[in-house]
């Protein structure tokens, strides 16, 4: 009973770990650049376990591109304006910094709003300078492999309960296409939608092939268990709470480890998973081949 039901939930967070992100390519062909455009999409999923609800999702992602034969410019990047955030999340946001942050980190304020807190965001992308706590909140920012979309405080967009309990905040839709109020900056094309970045052939450059790969950032995966049965004494919901935690560490150490699986696959399939930094777990890849360019005319 006990093995067929550990199968059982292995069968199922498998099936999240190939569900919680993608992320899809395509590149145009321009008079002698391409434009690449993106897509990454997240969504928190949730199975049963025996009595237990269990939850997963992500607050904060690494899109790292590997295209050696060309060069970016015209990175997209996005804020979101304090007048889209939710009102919960603000409070939520003012906890984070006063408790975690300063109390247990000692981070200063600043850094709530720097892209980049944990693993290769805070190793890539360091900004100078004081921000204030109403600053537009950075949702999606460049760093020079790559994109970092959230933060390790998620997306303030997303509205309460709509969201299993435990993964507030966390990524959800779709992301790199200026969505839902996000005030975006890079390349926009005619249609009024922005492209992930402008890609520019290198001299001698010979390799096609553009890859796009998502890493969750240390710290950044939500795992949640609840209990379905409800608790009658205080008693009760102390060892509910307990059971939860064990679970939960459980479930979570199963989860990463079938990422690791999942990294080693996709390495395989020519995903650039040698880039993650310690603690970053494997999410999704695509592979694209850069379409021919129009040759230049002799001048």
């Amino acid at each position: 009973m006990v093995a067929s039901t550990k199968k059982r939930e292995r069968v199922d967070l498998e099936k999240i770990a190939a569900q919680l992100a993608s992320v899809k390519l395509l590149a145009i062909a321009g008079e002698h650049e391409l434009i690449l455009r993106a897509s990454a999409r997240f969504a928190a999923r949730s199975f049963i376990a025996g009595e237990y609800r269990v939850s997963v999702g992500v607050r904060q992602v690494i899109l790292y591109l590997d295209c050696s034969s060309f060069d970016v410019t015209n990175a997209y990047q996005a804020v979101l304006p304090e007048k889209i955030w939710n009102q919960n999340w603000k409070k939520f946001k003012d906890s984070y910094v006063a408790g975690s942050v300063e109390g247990k980190i000692g981070w200063s304020l600043a850094n709530i709003f720097r892209a980049g807190a944990e693993g290769r965001a805070a190793k890539e992308n360091r900004e100078s300078g004081e921000e204030k706590v109403s600053a537009p909140y950075p949702i999606v920012s460049a760093m020079p492999t790559g994109w970092q979309i959230g933060t390790e405080l998620g997306d303030p967009r997303v509205p309460d309960g709509t969201l299993p309990k435990g993964l507030d905040y966390c990524l959800n839709g779709e992301y790199l296409s200026g969505r839902n109020g996000e005030v975006s900056d890079g390349f926009e094309e005619d249609s009024g939608k922005f492209a992930l970045c402008i890609l520019e052939p290198q001299a001698g450059g010979n390799d096609p092939r553009i890859i796009a790969t998502l890493f969750a950032t240390p710290g950044s995966l939500r795992v949640a268990v609840s209990s379905s049965e409800p608790s009658d004494t205080p008693q009760t919901a102390i060892k509910t709470q307990t059971q939860e935690r064990e679970r939960e560490k459980e479930l979570r150490e199963a989860f990463v480890q079938i990422c690791v699986q999942r990294a080693e696959t996709a390495r395989e399939e020519g995903a650039q998973t040698e880039a993650m930094l310690s603690g970053e777990i494997y999410l999704n890849h695509h592979e694209i081949h850069s379409p021919k360019l129009p040759k230049k005319s002799a001048e």
